[in-house]
Parts: structure tokens; sequence; C-alpha cells
């Protein structure tokens, strides 16, 4: 099972996420839009740091970093501007040394938006992983829309089954992997949480999992002077901030780790029964 987190781009949140056991991250920026591409400086400074702690042996060598690649907040039907934006952040991810990007694009009528998509993957293949982010929850057809990535070449699909959680989507969710038969990975995203992590798995059957305000702590300013008459936006809450949680992962890797090992049992047990070897089953 693969625990991604989805976090703002920073070494602080991705060494923590990786301390924690998740095997991959996720950069944006705005996370209250659904995030944005991250700045250039920041994921730089990721990638550096988190290659020195892997040759020193502080984070597994699995770990893997991937940036979100969206231009603006709001919907997913681009510019040739903005394209070509994507495109430049695309390269400009692929120099620094990234593993992953994450990106969608669709049409006007739900669909995705093939032309985009060919353009985005060339430009991200071979050296950077492709996942299709919950745009695709905005598709038209899901099913339809699986079959266009699977043909382009994507490597992964987060989804939230087409609703507004992974808990709600779980019948289309356990569909898609049904019919992705191994073509494509399937990852449940939105609302992954501690207390309903283990039946998501259950419902679902996923082998990879995206986390985001589950795996998150809110942490105090360290300012001592505070001008509470001001605010630097609607929603902004200048004297704290949320930052990943090393402890926060781990209990929901923990979670995880269990689900794994009942279904583990489960199996075993089913095995010995199809052998006749548990007690009191008549032997043939």
């Amino acid at each position: 099972m693969v625990l991604e987190v989805c976090c703002e781009a920073s070494v602080e949140n991705v060494v923590n996420a990786f301390k924690g056991g998740a095997i991959r991250v996720e950069l944006c920026a705005a996370l209250g839009e659904g995030g944005t591409t991250p700045s250039i400086g920041a994921v730089v400074s990721v990638v550096r740091e988190v290659s020195r702690k892997k040759m020193k042996g502080d984070i597994s060598k699995k770990c893997e970093i991937h940036v979100m690649i969206r231009p603006r907040g709001g919907d997913f039907v681009y510019s040739s501007d903005e394209v070509r934006t994507m495109i430049a952040n695309i390269k400009a991810m692929k120099r620094a040394g990234c593993d992953g990007v994450v990106f969608g694009c669709l049409e006007e009528d739900g669909s995705i938006c093939v032309e985009v998509l060919k353009r985005l993957v060339k430009s991200s293949k071979p050296e950077l992983q492709v996942t299709f982010h919950r745009a695709f929850d905005m598709c038209e057809s899901r099913l339809k829309s699986l079959s266009i990535l699977i043909e382009n070449g994507v490597d992964r699909v987060l989804t939230s089954g087409g609703e507004d959680d992974a808990m709600s989507g779980h019948t289309c969710i356990a569909n898609l992997v049904k019919h992705a038969n191994g073509l494509i990975v399937i990852a449940a995203g939105a609302g992954v949480k501690h207390d309903n992590v283990s039946q998501l798995i259950a419902l679902t059957h996923v082998s990879h999992l995206h986390a985001s305000s589950a795996c998150m702590k809110r942490v105090e300013s360290k300012m001592k002077f505070r001008n509470k008459r001001v605010t630097m936006g609607r929603s902004s809450q200048e004297y704290t901030r949320k930052i990943v949680s090393e402890e926060r992962v781990r209990e929901l890797i923990s979670k995880i780790q269990f689900e794994q090992m009942d279904e583990l049992s489960d199996n075993l047990e089913m095995l010995v029964k199809s052998l006749n070897l548990l007690p009191g089953t008549k032997k043939k």
C-alpha cells in the first residue's frame, strides 16, 4: 500500500511526511483552492534536502516527489497560454529532479481534453511519472475517461469516485479498480481519515491512498507582536499555520497496515479452509 501526502511545498512538510512513513508527496501551493503549482525555488529546496537525507539514510530511497502542475484555481479548461505555462513548469520540474507531475485538463463538455493531455504527457515522459488529478471527478463519463488516460500513457489517476469524498464514492472507485485491470493505478483521495481508511481500503481494494488534512496539525506563530485588526485574506490565519505532522502520518500508516494484516489473516483463513486443515473440518 502506498500513502501519498499532499502538502504545501516546504522541506519541513516533506521530511515530516517521509519520516512518518509516506512513500510519496504531492507538492502544491494554495491548497485552499485545491492546489496550484508551487514555486520552483521551493521545489528545488525540497529535492535537494530529500536527496541529502536519502544519501545519509535518514529516509527511504523509495520516497518520491511529485508536483502539481496547475496554473490557477477554478476549472480545468485551459487557454493556450496556460497550457504553455504548464509545459514550462513540467520541464522545470524535470530539471529540478522530481519524480512525477500531477495535472488534469478538460473540455467544456466534461470530457478529457485529449489534445492538451497528449502535449502534457509528451512533455513529461519518460523522465517523469504522470498522475491525472481530481479533474477526473469532474468528467462526464469516468469509465470512458479512464480508457483515454490508459491509451495516452498516464500512470495513475487520483479520484474520489465522482463524489465530494472518497467514502461517498467508494462504489465508483471499486468499479474503476476493476476496469483498470492493472493498466493504470487508481488512487483514492479526498476525505481520507484515520477513522475511515480501513473501511475505504476494504470497500475499494485500492493500493494507493492520497491524504492531506488527516496528516496535518496546526502550529502557533512565533510572532510576539500581533496586530489582529489586519488579515492578509478572507480566510487567512496569520498567527497559526498547518504543517505535516510526522506523528499523524505514522498513525495513518498504522491504520493502513492493520487493515492489510487483517486482510492477510482473512485470506490465510480462507486458504486453510480450502485445504480442509481447520480443526473440525472434515478431510477428504
